[in-house]
Order: C-alpha cells, then structure tokens, then sequence
C-alpha cells in the first residue's frame, strides 16, 4: 500500500501507523524537508530495532506551504495545486491518511484522485 500524509508538528500518529500498517511507499507532504528527514531518520532507526526482518517503506518528501498566520488559505491552496500539477499520480492502492489541516487535505485530496481514506479512531487504523 501507498500511504500520502502530511507531516505536520505532531507526526506520532505517522509513526504509529509507519509501525501498524503494513506500507510499500510513504509520500509525505511536508513544509521543511530537513527536518522531515531528521524525523524520518529516528522512525527509521526505531523500527529497524523492532522490525529488523522488514524492510522500512520507501519514503518520498513533497515540500508543500505551511498554514500559518502569514499566508491565507486561498495562498495555500493555490501553491499547492500548483506544486501537486507537476506530480505524477499513481492511483493504484494509495491512500490518504488523514492527517494535516482541512485546507492541506481538501487540496491533496481533490488534486490525487484519491479514493481512500485511512484515519486513525478508538486504537485503530481504519481505510475508507
């Protein structure tokens, strides 16, 4: 499975589902690509210790703006798209996790054609 996410300032629910769900790829949409790699890099090291037998899944970093209180929605929104148009889209078994802003995943979701949704709810991981 191919899991799209955002990787926003709280990215344990990513690592517990890097460690939950069994995924070949993982595209995470990040505002910072150093420091999403940092991040990466413990997740990495953490599961090669508890999963030494699997293979970490393949990660790619899409840098994407980040939602704060110098840019509008609109702004966001709008660079986005842009940033995603010249993306290739493999639909095949990809997913969007729910994770991010309302805006980030109203754009991910639209522009990837996208149509399941895994979120996180009482202890599990669930696709929709």
């Amino acid at each position: 499975m191919e899991v799209h996410a955002i990787l926003g300032k709280s990215p344990a629910l990513i690592g517990k589902m890097i460690f939950s769900v069994p995924l070949k790829k993982i595209v995470l949409y990040v505002d910072n690509k150093d420091s999403a790699k940092r991040q990466v890099k413990l997740f990495r090291n953490l599961y090669a210790n508890f999963n030494p037998e699997s293979e970490f899944p393949v990660t790619q970093f899409i840098e994407i703006p980040s939602l704060d209180d110098r840019s509008s929605l609109a702004d966001v929104a709008l660079k986005m798209s842009q940033i995603l148009q010249e993306k290739e889209h493999k639909n095949g078994d990809s997913v969007l996790f729910y994770s991010g802003t309302l805006p980030h995943l109203m754009v991910l979701f639209s522009s990837l054609n996208i149509g399941n949704i895994m979120s996180f709810s009482n202890g599990e991981f669930t696709i929709d």
